[in-house]
């Protein structure tokens, strides 16, 4: 009986391995990103949100978002955070060397996991519309 447990544990944690994205799993469909302007105090909008600079927000890794920023007496400014698929993603890597290359990285790909958002730190520069402000 142990034999039989010990055998289907063998089995089966691998096999879960491999049914799984590793950088789905590690770094989740989500990533933190912070925005920032120049004046600070900008009203920005990402998506469907605002937030007053500077914020951290949490987006999906797999699309490109952007960020519209206003500020009383500035042009308003625009930035994007890109989605980049990370090949070289050490979580992306796992997948190689668990046995789950192929299952893996479709989820991986499909989820988001294996995207990241660039820049980081999106820091958006605000022109003073009378230029002795």
């Amino acid at each position: 009986m142990i034999a039989m447990r010990a055998a289907a544990v063998a089995f089966v944690v691998p096999g879960l391995f491999m049914l799984s994205g590793c950088a789905t799993v590690l770094n989740g469909q989500t990533q933190q990103v912070g925005v920032e302007s120049q004046p600070s105090g900008a009203i920005c909008t990402i998506d469907d949100f605002h937030v007053r600079t500077p914020a951290m927000v949490v987006l999906r890794r797999d699309a490109d978002h952007h960020v519209d920023c206003a500020l009383d007496g500035y042009a308003a400014s625009t930035t994007t955070f890109t989605s980049t698929f990370d090949e070289l993603d050490y979580f992306t890597v796992g997948n190689l060397l668990f046995g789950g290359a192929v299952v893996g990285m479709v989820i991986d790909v499909n989820s988001g996991g294996a995207h990241g958002l660039h820049p980081k730190i999106a820091t958006v520069k605000l022109t003073a519309l009378n230029p002795h402000q």
